[in-house]
């Protein structure tokens, strides 16, 4: 499975055809998912209620490069939340607390 990065090239690249551009964007989604521990169909859900389309494959080149831009801004946004998590998970183990609190873990993986 290639990256989420080497994924979004492919998605953005306008010289492939637009079916398999699509398909690298259901695998972006599908490691975001993956990530953000959401199942895929939750997250396309969202997406298709954002931009209004049925699925994947009946996304214009106009709603491609608007969902892509979304999601890769999803992900940055989550990403920073891991690496604050990641910090306080530091912290916390110096002073003596192994495992994160439920509150912490719920925090972490509720979608904004």
């Amino acid at each position: 499975m290639s990256s989420f990065n080497v994924l979004a090239r492919k998605v953005r690249n306008v010289d492939l055809p637009l079916g398999l551009r699509k398909s690298a964007l259901g695998s972006c989604i599908w490691s975001y998912s993956r990530l953000i521990h959401q199942k895929y169909e939750t997250i396309c859900e969202r997406f298709s209620d954002r931009f209004g389309f049925s699925s994947i494959d009946r996304l214009t080149e106009a709603q491609l490069d608007l969902v892509m831009n979304a999601l890769e801004l999803e992900r940055k946004k989550f990403l920073v939340k891991l690496q604050i998590f990641d910090r306080q998970r530091v912290n916390d183990k110096l002073r003596g607390r192994r495992l994160p609190s439920t509150a912490q873990i719920e925090a972490l993986y509720h979608p904004d």
